[in-house]
C-alpha cells in the first residue's frame, strides 16, 4: 500500500505492518521533511500511545511503592530484614521467567500481561517456604 502522507514521493507501508512500524516510518521520512519545510513547528503524539504510557507510569510507580510495603511487612513478620531481602530477591526471577516467556511465544509486552507478570510475582513470593531461625 502507498501512501502519500502529503509528499513528493508514495511512501510504501506493508499491510500488516502495526503502529509502532507506521510510527517509525513516519518519524523517519515524514517529520524531518514537515519540520524543515515549517520551522518552529513542534509535534506529539497523542491518543491511545500517550493513554498507555501514563498508565505504565502509574503501574510502575504502585509497584514500587507496593514492593516497599510488602518488605516493610515481611520484616516485621519475620523480625529479620535479611529473610526479607531473600523473600524479595525471588521477584526478578518470576519477572525474568514471564519475559521470557512472551518471547519464546513471541508476544509483546500489553498491560493485562504486566498485571499477570504482578500475580505471577504474588505467587512467587507466597509459595516461597519461610525460612526458620536456627537460633530459637
Amino acid at each position: 500500500m502507498d501512501v502519500a502522507l502529503f509528499r513528493s514521493q508514495p511512501v510504501s507501508i506493508k499491510p500488516r505492518a502495526n503502529s509502532r512500524q507506521i510510527r517509525a516510518l513516519v518519524e523517519k521520512t515524514f517529520i524531518p521533511e514537515l519540520s524543515a519545510n515549517h520551522p518552529g513547528l513542534k509535534w506529539t503524539f497523542g491518543g491511545g500511545r500517550r493513554d498507555r504510557t501514563k498508565t505504565f507510569d502509574y503501574i510502575f510507580n504502585g509497584l514500587l511503592w507496593s514492593a516497599v510495603l510488602i518488605f516493610a511487612l515481611m520484616a516485621a513478620l519475620f523480625r529479620s530484614y535479611s529473610q526479607g531481602v531473600i523473600v524479595m530477591l525471588t521477584i526478578p526471577f518470576a519477572v525474568a521467567g514471564s519475559v521470557l516467556g512472551h518471547i519464546i511465544m513471541g508476544h509483546g509486552l500489553s498491560s493485562v500481561s504486566i498485571y499477570g507478570m504482578i500475580a505471577f510475582g504474588g505467587l512467587v513470593v507466597n509459595g516461597f517456604p519461610r525460612i526458620d531461625r536456627q537460633d530459637e
